[in-house]
């Protein structure tokens, strides 16, 4: 069975506020991260099986992401977005979401998805915080 985090926009997903640091994600794992490397806009991130915990400037949370496949799944209001197959098709009820270099994202809710066409293997799902919707915006 894996475990299903909610996403509360713009708050959390499942346990993982925004704006907590390394300590306090660290604990909610028990372990440390299976990986951490900083991407190529010098973003630190912390890898769990198929989660991805990405850290601003002040080491504090500010973008979470999933793959499909792993041990951890993600829903929004009741919507599984890996498992539901018309996931992509309620979100855009909700909002028409802005194509940003690859990503469909939806900015009144905080989520950016990838993968979720007929064709795609692997779907993502990255919730991020407030303070990054003028990165995603560009």
């Amino acid at each position: 069975m894996h475990e299903i985090f909610s996403i509360k926009s713009y708050i959390s997903v499942g346990p993982f506020l925004f704006g907590m640091n390394k300590q306090e994600v660290e604990a909610l794992f028990s372990k440390e991260p299976d990986r951490v490397k900083k991407g190529f806009t010098g973003k630190l991130g912390m890898y769990w099986d198929n989660i991805v915990i990405k850290y601003n400037e002040f080491e504090q949370v500010d973008e979470i992401s999933f793959v499909s496949g792993g041990e951890y799944n993600v829903s929004y209001c009741e919507i599984d977005l890996f498992q539901d197959p018309s996931a992509k098709e309620k979100l855009d009820l909700i909002e028409l979401p802005k194509n940003v270099v690859g990503y469909d994202v939806y900015f009144s809710i905080g989520i950016a998805i990838t993968g979720f066409t007929a064709n795609d293997t692997s779907k993502t799902v990255t919730v991020f915080d407030k303070s990054l919707i003028p990165i995603w915006e560009k």
